[in-house]
């Protein structure tokens, strides 16, 4: 805490005060989120003139490097889509294991922020930005954040979380807020170069696939789920839409038998239709 107070004067010590104090209280609020895997939850409201509320549920760490790093280098403004007033967008994201171009992402990375997704709303008088943050487990599942039923629910808790903490996020009491080195723009100029297709999204946040079975969760390979979501077709189909030989395909099926409990295929077969995999229609 030292080397923070040590960097913030007035304003930005009171308002990184201020961010501290309300953590406990936006805990209880975030509750909820640990069913959907959500570790970390942060929320800022950026005003034109540089000035910035920053809440988080503890993420003390991040809080500590956010207000003494960034503020005082200025702001990172490549994460806004163009959007109208009073309309959102939300961005998924993920970070490689060396990342260091960006303040915030580099600081994101080193307090083990790997996954997570952000939504932004330009007001007239300001940006409103909610991240959350996927639970840093081995195994977590990062295909949820392209789920539409998952982002709904997170949108469900922001609406949740403005009525909730009202008092909290108020920015009538200036000393809330911290500042920028210089003005924000909250025109919201593109500045992303993003994959032309969600599939190749998908492969760079790929983590893990995790598969349910008789209530037990199996952590598989992208490649044995890659058979498993063609396993209703034979064996010679599956090695020409992968581009393996007949024998390879054979043999992950085998391992896939041996790794999920069951001894015939069209067991498998049933367990990628329980798993939405491939829809009941396809099954031979």
């Amino acid at each position: 805490m030292s080397r923070v107070k040590r960097h913030l004067h007035g304003d930005n010590r009171k308002a990184f005060m201020y961010s501290l104090s309300a953590n406990e209280r936006v805990k209880v609020l975030c509750e909820p989120l640990q069913k959907l895997n959500i570790g970390g939850f942060g929320y800022f409201r950026i005003f034109p003139n540089g000035r910035y509320l920053h809440l988080t549920n503890g993420l003390t760490e991040f809080q500590k490097a956010y207000f003494e790093e960034v503020t005082s280098l200025g702001i990172y403004e490549a994460r806004f889509q163009k959007v109208p007033l009073h309309e959102s967008r939300n961005l998924v994201w993920c970070l490689p294991k060396n990342f260091s171009q960006d303040k915030i992402l580099y600081l994101s990375q080193q307090n083990g922020f790997v996954h997570g997704i952000d939504f932004y709303t330009r007001n007239s008088d300001s940006i409103e930005n909610f991240y959350f943050i996927l639970s840093n487990a081995k195994h977590t599942d990062t295909s949820c954040l392209l789920d539409k039923n998952y982002v709904q629910c997170l949108k469900d808790f922001m609406n949740y979380f403005k009525y909730s903490a009202s008092d909290l996020i108020d920015c009538a009491d200036k000393n809330r807020l911290a500042s920028y080195s210089q003005p924000f723009d909250i025109s919201f100029q593109p500045n992303i170069k993003m994959p032309a297709k969600i599939s190749e999204f998908k492969n760079i946040i790929w983590q893990s696939p995790l598969i349910l079975v008789k209530g037990e969760v199996f952590d598989l390979s992208k490649r044995e789920h890659e058979i498993l979501e063609l396993i209703h077709k034979n064996s010679k189909e599956i090695a020409l839409k992968l581009n393996l030989s007949y024998k390879t395909v054979e043999g992950y099926i085998e391992k896939l038998k041996n790794k999920l409990g069951v001894y015939l295929k069209s067991d498998l077969v049933d367990i990628s239709i329980t798993n939405k995999l491939i829809k009941p229609n396809l099954k031979k």
